[in-house]
């Protein structure tokens, strides 16, 4: 029995007390006010291509100021507000990298790199001290068109991909040679593939379809954290097949953002709405005794097992004699 009771404290403990590191897109609740960091790596091969293309705007190396934050925050807070009128954001940065691809790389790999940070402030409806919020707006998509230093960096597909993917376009399959072009694992045809493309932005965390209660969820001692089952960013891949030589060259141009949310204890989630109790510490008074109680118990157990274990040995040692 008493090993079965410290299985248990060490199956208990990692849930408990370790959350998940830190996602790309991480928004954690402070007080009153949602901070987000939101980083993405966005990576493409295709100047491989025998005619080199302009996939991703290169040489970028800014911290944005002036104008180009001012566009960046506005464009931010009027994507937030189509989900709730009355939400504004603060304190808003962002930078961003980019590397060029010379004639002779092989392979030719280039990256663009975006870190952002802001914080948002949602006026959430109270009832009895427990404020509502509407956690939809973290499938957050910036469809504006976003320049630094008079450079596009946001709709990659309209000002990039589509003269990018032409070759693709162009293909003509034969019978020892195939393509399959795919846009988010989605398969696209040469016809109508403009506005498909078209659609690709830099920042997008749209595919962030399901609710936050269903989100994975893990504890620590004053903290709780969601992790999404979805990730945002966005993937176009051209796969060409030469059958007689069983083999393949993938072409690509994407990035993977995986999202998280961080809440003290006393915030509960219920589908998409965050309950946050302000009347005091009321949830995280109740989340710690329910901690100290569990605590307690699997030690009361320990206990009453050592004790039961002594009588029974003393019971056998007097039954011998």
């Amino acid at each position: 029995m008493l090993r079965l009771v410290v299985v248990a404290v060490l199956i208990l403990l990692p849930v408990l007390i370790f959350p998940p590191a830190n996602a790309d897109y991480n928004v954690q609740l402070h007080g009153d006010t949602f901070t987000v960091t939101w980083r993405m790596r966005a990576v493409q091969n295709m100047t491989d291509l025998p005619d080199p293309v302009t996939v991703f705007p290169p040489n970028l190396n800014y911290s944005l100021t002036g104008g180009d934050l001012s566009q960046f925050s506005s464009a931010i807070q009027t994507s937030l507000q189509q989900k709730e009128s009355g939400i504004t954001v603060s304190d808003v940065s962002l930078q961003l990298s980019s590397n060029s691809i010379n004639a002779t790389c092989v392979p030719c790999v280039q990256t663009l790199n975006a870190t952002a940070a802001f914080q948002v402030h949602e006026p959430p409806p109270t009832r009895f001290g427990v404020a509502q919020y509407d956690m939809s707006w973290m499938a957050l998509r910036l469809d504006e068109d976003l320049t630094v230093a008079n450079t596009q960096y946001n709709r990659l597909g309209q000002d990039y991909l589509l003269t990018a993917v032409l070759p693709f376009v162009d293909f003509v399959a034969t019978s020892d040679h195939t393509q399959l072009m795919q846009v988010n694992r989605q398969t696209i045809l040469k016809i109508g593939y403009q506005p498909i493309i078209a659609g690709i932005v830099l920042f997008d965390m749209s595919a962030l379809t399901t609710p936050l209660e269903d989100w994975r969820h893990s504890m620590s001692l004053d903290s709780q954290t969601w992790t999404s089952p979805q990730n945002g960013g966005f993937n176009f891949t051209a796969t060409q097949h030469f059958l007689s030589e069983n083999s393949q060259i993938l072409y690509f141009a994407g990035a993977t953002v995986s999202a998280q949310f961080s809440a003290p204890l006393n915030a509960v989630a219920k589908g998409n709405t965050l309950f946050v109790d302000f009347t005091g510490g009321v949830w995280d008074q109740i989340s710690l005794v329910t901690i100290l109680a569990s605590i307690g118990v699997l030690a009361t157990t320990v206990i009453v097992d050592r004790r039961l274990t002594g009588r029974y040995g003393q019971k056998r040692r007097r039954s011998k004699s």
